[in-house]
């Protein structure tokens, strides 16, 4: 069970125990998928909601917060995003075949709807 006390902690306090080049690259990745976020809302992207697994007024409300305000928590080293790719599905088929299609269909499955793909 979670210690009450640790609730508490100031953001501008919190450092997760990780290895600073670890947090430094869960900061990084933090930033990319809010920049990601961000135009999404920026553009009304349809697909926004899909992506994030969010109403669009979640979207706009994380998209338009003050980046000074998110900061702290960036910097925490915690995680802000979704991993699609921790599920016993993609394990199996990563872990079983190195077929790069299976690999993205077994992820586009993971979505609701049929995601828009440009066929290069």
């Amino acid at each position: 069970m979670n210690d009450p006390k640790q609730q508490d902690i100031p953001a501008s306090k919190a450092i997760f125990d990780t290895h600073t080049a670890v947090r430094t690259k869960i900061e990084a990745a933090n930033r990319a998928v809010h920049e990601a976020l961000v135009a999404m809302v920026a553009y009304r992207d349809p697909m926004a909601p899909v992506v994030f697994n969010a109403t669009w007024e979640q979207l706009e409300a994380i998209g338009n917060a003050p980046r000074s305000k998110l900061n702290h928590i960036f910097m925490t080293g915690f995680p802000t995003w979704s991993l699609r790719m921790a599920s016993e599905t993609f394990h199996t088929v990563l872990c079983n075949t190195d077929d790069q299609d299976a690999w993205l269909r077994n992820l586009l499955g993971t979505y609701s709807v049929k995601l828009p793909i440009a066929s290069l």
